[in-house]
């Protein structure tokens, strides 16, 4: 007898050993080897700076957005979703109840009838979390909630940032607009001009053509940029959840935005940024489903219980209660492979996370850099568009007094139509890079106030 309870105790020891021995996530790996710094450290950032541009109609547009985006509201569901799912794992760590009613009557096809009988019983069932294998399963679940929820959030600040640059956007077009009607109504006169001397007889032909033929480069840019305006009102009024019909306008400035943006160090963007945060907590859930596959490998103890009535009297009669050890002894390696195959995805994640924060830091660099580029370029634009303005003005004066060609006018007036334009997209283009640079960093966009929800 001895020999049986020793086998058993060793066998008991050696099933505790393997189920301390699983491999699990090495929680360092949280915060990889990161510099102190950004490259750059004289930009900053500013939390919630959208207000700051004091835009109501933004703010309301965003608002809407928030409130009527369908992709959204589907989003919102996942959240429902594991929620329920987290309900439903948590559920298996409680003892089951259930109530059962039965009655039934014997006879015969001669006539004679048995008395009938009936039968009330409530059955316990229970699984004792021995390993920690259904806390497993439900931190699992609680892991997938929370990646769900920081999608979500991940989702709305993508929403924001795609309705404020269509916003900027449509603004863009409508500068361009006038900055092309402006130009049309210059090349007409110049081509009036052109035409005058042609039949005084002081200018060619080809002067009248080329003034011509900057008209209809006008009228092309006018026709290109009207096709752009209204794709990005199709797609601002599908963000808000409506119908496109294109009648959304936004007539306004472009406006220069001096406000930084701090950085903060790296190591806060894993905290702050909600696609790393929803990576990390889907490597959690990849850990302790991991711990679960393995202890499915395990014993487990199972207890039921069930009170029974069979003499219609409303009283119990019988009872029973029964233990069970019930352990896994051959399946072909199913549960081996079942738990090689959650190791495996356990390492995927590690790789995915890790490339997650480094790409996310390549976009906040790269962003960071075009910053300060943007900036540079800006100022030499207005230079050379204040530049371009003397050189066209003192060749067209040459021109008139038949010092140069027409052809040396028409190319300084194209160029100084591009650097006007260009002053345009670039002062976009900074706001762009910013709300960009804003939404890699992590940084919410507006107060709990400003979005209601």
């Amino acid at each position: 007898m001895s020999i049986v309870f020793k086998s058993i105790f060793i066998f008991f020891i050696s099933i505790l050993f393997i189920a301390c021995s699983t491999k699990r996530l090495d929680t360092n790996i949280k915060y990889p080897k990161l510099p102190k710094n950004f490259n750059q450290k004289d930009i900053l950032i500013e939390e919630k700076w959208i207000k700051t541009l004091k835009d109501k109609q933004l703010l309301e547009i965003i608002n809407k957005a928030l409130n009527n985006n369908y992709e959204l509201k589907q989003l919102s569901y996942d959240i429902k979703i594991k929620e329920q799912e987290l309900i439903s794992s948590n559920s298996l760590l409680f003892p089951s109840i259930d109530l059962n009613a039965s009655s039934s009557k014997d006879g015969d096809f001669k006539g004679d009838n048995n008395p009938s009988s009936s039968k009330v019983s409530l059955d316990f069932q229970y699984e004792v979390d021995l390993w920690n294998k259904l806390s497993d399963s439900s931190k699992a679940s609680n892991m997938n909630l929370l990646e769900t929820k920081a999608l979500y959030k991940e989702a709305k600040q993508q929403l924001i940032t795609d309705v404020t640059l269509l916003y900027y956007e449509i603004i863009e077009s409508n500068r361009l607009l006038d900055l092309y009607k402006k130009n049309l109504k210059t090349a007409e006169n110049y081509y009036e001009l052109t035409l005058s001397r042609y039949k005084q007889g002081i200018s060619e032909a080809l002067d009248t053509l080329l003034a011509k033929n900057s008209i209809y480069s006008q009228q092309s840019k006018i026709t290109d940029i009207k096709n752009v305006k209204a794709q990005a009102i199709y797609k601002l009024e599908q963000l808000l959840g409506e119908y496109p019909k294109g009648k959304l306008d936004i007539n306004k400035n472009l406006p220069i935005l001096n406000e930084n943006i701090k950085l903060g160090i790296p190591s806060e963007i894993i905290e702050r940024k909600s696609s790393i945060v929803a990576s990390w907590n889907a490597l959690l859930s990849k850990d302790f489903t991991l711990a679960y596959t393995h202890k499915q490998r395990l014993p487990s103890l199972n207890i039921s219980a069930s009170i029974e009535n069979i003499k219609n009297d409303g009283l119990p009669s019988t009872w029973s209660l029964i233990s069970g050890l019930t352990a896994p002894i051959f399946n072909a390696g199913e549960l081996k492979a079942k738990e090689k195959i959650a190791y495996f995805e356990l390492k995927k994640a590690e790789f995915e996370y890790l490339n997650t924060i480094y790409s996310s830091f390549v976009e906040i660099e790269n962003f960071i850099e075009e910053e300060k580029n943007l900036k540079d370029e800006f100022e030499i634009l207005k230079n050379s568009n204040i530049n371009a303005q003397k050189a066209l003005s003192l060749s067209f004066n040459q021109y008139l007094k038949g010092l140069v060609e027409y052809t040396t006018v028409l190319n300084l007036q194209e160029s100084l139509y591009e650097t006007q334009a260009s002053l345009i997209q670039i002062k976009k283009s900074l706001i762009e890079n910013k709300i960009n640079l804003h939404k890699a960093l992590g940084g919410d966009f507006l107060s709990k106030e400003e979005s209601k929800e």
